[in-house]
């Protein structure tokens, strides 16, 4: 068979009844179009099609699924240990205590809360709180009493990293009732738990105590420190008594 120029063929498409030669080395020979094999596998050269995707798992370790090079997320912490509170027993008296920093711990966070002061005239101012380690004191001041007329302002605050008190005519007690009031210092609203200030008898005058002073400080301790703790007596009242001082820490 005489060689042919493809480039010089003009270009048609075939059909099933047309044939086209081929070589088998010894002899030139025709097929016809429709018995040619067409099975994917007769195909040389053919690409290479990728499996179906998948979604992509986070928990996958390993095949199509696998998330690479993923970035290993931190796990949520709580920001503290342990916590310990003190107060004094109900009645008009200081609590004192020690306490010691624990092992391993180089950081801890005080809040210092002074007891309510009474409600109705006549009513007494509540003590102090307080919290002292390495030479470093904050203080929560008592709220004062009701009285002339007139509700109790928020005990001081001194020492922390932040200072809440000295609210003028801040009423910690409820008014006219004798209730504790929602102004709070440590607790829920209203339930009179630690340095609220007590709600005046109507008949008494109805003036309410104010609630204790708060301090906060971030303390940089070693462990073995042994910390002095007061907690103030609650306020007396001529109808009801301010709520008792309590110290908070977290570590």
């Amino acid at each position: 068979m005489a060689d042919v120029s493809i480039s010089g063929l003009s270009p048609g498409t075939p059909n099933s009844t047309d044939v086209i030669p081929y070589s088998n080395g010894s002899n030139t020979l025709k097929v016809q179009v429709q018995s040619l094999p067409v099975s994917w596998n007769s195909i040389t050269s053919k690409p290479t099609i990728p499996a179906a995707q998948v979604n992509s798992d986070w928990n996958a370790t390993s095949g199509v699924a696998q998330i690479l090079n993923k970035p290993t997320l931190p796990q949520p912490s709580s920001p503290f240990n342990g916590v310990a509170i003190f107060y004094n027993t109900p009645g008009y008296t200081t609590g004192n205590y020690n306490w010691t920093v624990p092992s391993g711990i180089t950081k801890i966070k005080v809040t210092v809360v002074g007891a309510g002061g009474g409600g109705s005239n006549g009513s007494g101012t509540g003590g102090s709180s307080s919290f002292s380690i390495g030479g470093v004191t904050i203080t929560g001041g008592g709220g004062l009493g009701g009285g002339n007329q007139t509700h109790g302002n928020q005990g001081s605050a001194s020492g922390g990293d932040i200072n809440i008190g000295n609210i003028s005519r801040g009423p910690g007690g409820g008014y006219p009732n004798h209730a504790y009031g929602s102004f709070y210092a440590l607790g829920g609203a209203g339930n009179g738990m630690f340095g609220f200030g007590a709600g005046g008898n109507p008949v008494g005058g109805g003036w309410a105590g104010g609630c204790g002073g708060v301090a906060i400080k971030v303390y940089s301790v070693t462990p073995g420190q042994v910390a002095t703790i007061v907690t103030g007596a609650e306020g007396g009242g001529g109808w009801q008594a301010g709520a008792r001082g309590a110290v908070l820490i977290e570590w």
